[in-house]
């Protein structure tokens, strides 16, 4: 037997014709001051998908569970700790009660949606795993994926390959367990976390064929609206010029601008698999 290449979009394009639909990997909820409005869970289980957590505060606790009977609840260990710790802590959990990859997903998703043709403008609405089964193939099936990332209804119609390679996965993430990489509460934490997993040569994948559709920003409140209104996130992109010196800088209305710094990464995801180097041959 010998040993095959297959490159991802080439594989995502694989799986989206076998129909693939099963997911097994376990979906964590960060939710804060969120309790009976959240978006996320009413649109798993319309999928089917009821192996989710959700993910609070010891201050909300009550409250979702009142809000939430029937919802399984991880309860961190302290309160107003921010986004970052919420992650490191579910993954760090995920990681104890011997899971390989996790998912997590913010509590305002409405649904996703699945391109029909990559070349022309034409969508639908799935409630289906389909997202989420390539994902996991993904990361099955390429050790040197860190984390594989569904994108945002704001760029889908201007993707037109079915993945992208290394660049920075939000919103909608599975990661890989066993990467040592974890977020850094003072920065952006998830474009630091990409960063941290390509600058340990791992890869990260952004599915581009699906696109997670979400309430748009500060439309729901809790969450971490109060501290991005009250001027946090220019103080974590200020950190993150910082660690990462000429790679980052902010455009003259204070926002980021978009950064090369994604195309200095050449590494490319590593697919083998068995096959028969006399199959064509019969």
């Amino acid at each position: 037997m010998g040993r095959k290449m297959t490159d991802v979009k080439s594989r995502v394009y694989e799986l989206i014709e076998e129909g693939v639909n099963e997911s097994e990997a376990t979906v964590y909820i960060p939710s804060k001051n969120r309790a009976g409005f959240t978006k996320t869970n009413r649109w798993l289980e319309k999928t089917g998908k009821t192996n989710y957590v959700f993910v609070v505060e010891p201050q909300d606790e009550v409250a979702y569970r009142e809000a939430l009977p029937d919802a399984k609840i991880l309860v961190l260990d302290a309160n107003d700790k921010g986004i970052a710790y919420a992650r490191t802590s579910i993954k760090k959990y995920s990681t104890f009660i011997g899971e390989e990859f996790h998912w997590q997903m913010d509590d305002d998703m409405t649904g996703i949606s699945f391109r029909l043709d990559l070349l022309k403008d034409k969508k639908k609405i799935r409630h289906d795993q389909s997202g989420f089964s390539i994902a996991e193939i993904l990361l099955k099936e390429y050790p040197n994926i860190g984390a594989v990332g569904i994108q945002n209804e704001s760029f889908e119609f201007s993707r037109k390959k079915p993945a992208l390679i290394n660049t920075q996965v939000a919103g909608m993430v599975c990661f890989r367990n066993d990467t040592g990489v974890f977020w850094d509460e003072t920065v952006i934490e998830d474009t630091d976390y990409s960063l941290q997993l390509l600058y340990k040569n791992y890869c990260t994948v952004t599915i581009t064929s699906h696109a997670f559709l979400t309430l748009p920003q500060m439309r729901l409140k809790g969450g971490n609206t109060d501290e991005f209104i009250s001027g946090g996130l220019h103080s974590r992109q200020v950190a993150l010029m910082d660690k990462y010196p000429g790679k980052f800088a902010f455009k003259p209305d204070g926002k980021l601008k978009p950064s090369r710094i994604w195309k200095t990464f050449n590494q490319r995801p590593e697919h083998t698999y068995d096959f028969d180097p006399f199959e064509t041959l019969t």
